[in-house]
């Protein structure tokens, strides 16, 4: 099977949709003959498998809409950079991966969140979540395991020291209650 729809049928189950085996082989075969180029065609061919209910439409449609607007399904064109690929003048393997990163801006993950990247972002949090073996998730107790285990390989640590070494933002003025009024209340 294709592994982009088997994530999007777990995807899609999380958000509540009921996807039978018979129903993810229809779906395949469904987009075997469609294909993934034309978006509006995938999710007209796949709500039309997939989604029973209204409630179902409107959990599909919405679960579609943030799996398949990830930039890791679009064709990458000659110019794009690669989002995992470190930056200019750092060095390989630092920056991302099991929290570690440079400190004041160096680190992958702020690096990305500082750019507003939210596609690189995606691609980032589905490689580590990869990397991480998100898939052998069996209970929803072991989420929260997951999720930091997918934060420390995006570089959290890098983050976190980061912002602990950041200088304090200057404190607001103190309220005169007398001159202001802001303490009568």
């Amino acid at each position: 099977m294709n592994t982009p729809l088997l994530d999007f049928f777990r995807a899609a189950r999380s958000a509540g949709l009921r996807i039978s085996p018979a129903e993810s082989i229809d779906a395949v075969q469904a987009v075997q003959f469609v294909g993934f180029e034309d978006r509006a065609r995938l999710r007209d061919t796949l709500g039309l498998v997939l989604a029973k209910t209204a409630e179902e439409k409107r959990a599909f449609a919405a679960c579609f809409d943030l799996f398949f607007t990830r930039a890791g399904f679009r064709e990458e064109t000659a110019g794009d950079s690669d989002p995992a690929a470190p930056a200019e003048g750092q060095p390989e393997g630092q920056g991302e991966g099991q929290g570690e990163g440079q400190g004041q801006g160096e680190g992958g993950l702020s690096r990305l969140i500082l750019a507003g990247d939210q596609a690189a972002l995606a691609a980032a949090a589905e490689e580590a979540a990869a990397e991480a073996g998100v898939s052998a998730i069996t209970i929803f107790t072991q989420v929260n395991l997951y999720t930091r285990r997918i934060l420390e390989r995006m570089g959290l640590g890098a983050v976190e020291r980061e912002i602990a070494a950041a200088p304090e933002a200057p404190a607001p003025p103190a309220c005169a209650p007398a001159a202001t009024g802001c303490g009568s209340r």
